[in-house]
């Protein structure tokens, strides 16, 4: 703010010395000279005034530039030899200094701490789906005897146990659904036999295919019964039950998570063997060896 003056000239040249400093200059009148240049400058709401006092000297006033500070007041008196222009610089350049010092932005605040970017925490592990524990095996092969009766197709039944993934328990059964014919001079017979018994395997996985080895022991019951006898000669049913032991091999293919394709082969003895007589004569014997071939398919069925 500058105040007006009844030196019209000096007051314009402080006009341009204050737009070239870049200022924004308003000019206000100044009223009694003895009022105070603070005052006026407060009740125009700036924060420095100037102005030429009619005592030959140029006024400055400036508004404190902390709380609590005293307003800064100077006085630059006009030397008669060099004239108003030395004590309008001197005011000037003290107007600037002081009016920078109130313009002085706050220090920029600290940057903020950056933040710590630690390593990513671990990725939780794969949880591999739990293994069925009970298998329950369903095939359909044939089974074959050497003494004279021919193979015949069967139909196995089988659960299995996995306590551990390398091992495997199982109970098992094998059916022929359909009677061997065998004929003879006295008549005839129609032949049907059964398989079960239980193994304990070995096995390994390897990618989606299992391999086992094993063995156990099984029970045959054998059922004759005569038909068409010749003259002379009377039908007759009769049954027997031999037991043996028998080693076994398998391979599956896994098709679906708890379903898979499995190929089995069991091989085994019989004490004793059965014997099919026609009027006390060996015709046909079945058991010493035996083997069983099938191919179906398993389900996991408890996990």
């Amino acid at each position: 703010m500058r105040v007006r003056s009844a030196n019209t000239a000096l007051d314009e040249r402080l006009d341009a010395e204050l737009s070239t400093l870049g200022f924004a200059v308003k000019g206000v009148d100044g009223g009694d000279p003895g009022l105070d240049l603070g005052t006026i400058a407060r009740s125009n709401g700036a924060v420095a005034a100037i102005r030429v006092d009619p005592g030959d000297a140029v006024e400055l006033w400036v508004a404190a530039n902390r709380p609590g500070e005293p307003p800064i007041r100077e006085v630059f008196p006009v030397d008669a030899r060099r004239g108003w222009s030395q004590a309008a610089v001197q005011a000037l350049e003290a107007l600037r200094a002081h009016l920078l010092k109130v313009r002085e932005e706050p220090p920029p605040a600290p940057p903020a701490k950056a933040l710590e970017v630690g390593p990513p925490p671990p990725l939780p592990a794969p949880t591999l789906p739990a293994r069925p524990w009970l298998w329950l095996h369903l095939a359909g092969g044939a089974d074959a005897s050497p003494g004279g009766l021919s193979p015949a197709a069967a139909v196995l039944l089988e659960a299995r146990l996995e306590p551990r993934p390398w091992l495997s328990i199982a109970v098992f059964g094998a059916v022929a659904p359909l009677a061997a014919r065998l004929d003879a001079p006295e008549g005839g017979a129609l032949v049907r036999h059964a398989i079960a018994g239980a193994a304990a395997d070995v096995q390994k996985h390897v990618s989606g295919a299992t391999v086992s080895l094993g063995g156990g022991g099984a029970f045959v019951l054998m059922s004759v019964q005569g038909t068409d006898p010749a003259a002379g000669y009377g039908a007759q049913t009769a049954s027997s039950v031999t037991v043996g032991p028998l080693l076994r091999s398998s391979a599956s293919l896994e098709v679906a998570p708890a379903l898979r394709v499995r190929v089995e082969l069991a091989a085994g003895v019989t004490l004793p063997r059965s014997t099919i007589s026609f009027a006390g004569r060996e015709d046909a014997t079945w058991g010493r060896p035996f083997g069983l071939l099938t191919l179906g398919a398993e389900w996991g069925a408890l996990r």
